[in-house]
Parts: C-alpha cells; structure tokens; sequence
C-alpha cells in the first residue's frame, strides 16, 4: 500500500485480532436486529480502541456529490495524530476537500449500501507517515431501528517495510 494512492481498499473482514473483538461485540450489540442500536455502543468495553476511534453522524438530505453527508462526533487521539485530523470534532465529510472528500465518501458508500461491518486497508495520505499502512473496521448503528445514522471507524496501524 503506498501513501501515494489515496484509496480505502475493501478487504473481506477485519484482520487485526482488536477490530476482529470489536466487530464480534457490535454482533452482540445488534442481536437479531438489522443495524445495532447505539444505545447498545458501550465505550467501556473499547477502550484501548478509543485513541484509534472516529465516531460520526450520517446526515441525510444534504447538497453535495452524495444526498447525505458525513459529520464527525468523536476522533480519537491516534487517528488525530496519523491523519492530520486534529482540528477538533464536528467536521462534515463534504468539506474537507479533495482528494479527501471522496476518499471518505467512498468509504461511507459502501456502508451504507451494506448495512454491515465493512472493512479496508489504506495508508495516509500526503502527511508525514509514509512507511504505515491502516486496516479500518466500519461498523453501523441505528438510533430508531430502521435508519442508518452513525458510523464507528476503528482502526488498526502497522509499519510497512522501506524498499531497499
């Protein structure tokens, strides 16, 4: 994966043995539901996955390239650090501005055609961490048991080996 290709890559499911405990727990936490209720989102049982944790609100009705947007609640301290997000909380998807935009746009796409845990692998891009590469676990959750409204981004980072 090079930090040159702005791309999420979708992989069949999560890889690394957190996002798989925390894609097993939102099983758990969706039961014989569609989507998991985020009542049933309990921060206690993550908590060495909240520094790598994004929480966002999926806002329907929007102008834009999508009829929705994305607008971000949470962002924890690591994902803050690796992808240049430290600009606080409460930033809408749609006016980040390219090439990010559609990179996370598109990540969100496939998430909610789905309506299931999603996962990727991707690196950085255009910052200062070019030998890391990311796996994201996407996970759904419903506040009225039919739509769709916010998404949890979880992710795990590993170094990538220097071309000699």
């Amino acid at each position: 994966m090079q930090q040159e290709d702005s791309r999420w890559h979708r992989i069949d499911g999560p890889l690394d043995a957190k996002l798989k405990g925390l894609r097993d727990l939102w099983l758990i936490w969706r039961g014989t539901e569609t989507l998991a209720p985020t009542s049933r989102f309990e921060p206690q049982s993550v908590t060495d996955l909240m520094p790598w944790i994004v929480l966002a609100d999926v806002i329907p009705g929007t102008e834009g390239t999508r009829d929705y947007d994305i607008e971000t609640r949470f962002i924890g301290s690591a994902f803050a650090q690796y992808f240049s997000a430290d600009h606080g909380q409460r930033m809408k998807v749609s006016a980040i501005g390219a090439p990010f935009t559609e990179r996370w746009f598109n990540v969100a796409d496939a998430v909610l055609a789905q309506r299931d845990c999603c996962s990727f692998l991707g690196a950085p891009y255009l910052n200062n961490f070019p030998f890391t590469q990311f796996e994201m676990c996407v996970l759904p959750f419903t506040t009225d048991g039919a739509r769709l409204d916010s998404l949890l981004f979880a992710f795990a980072m590993s170094l990538v080996k220097r071309d000699a």
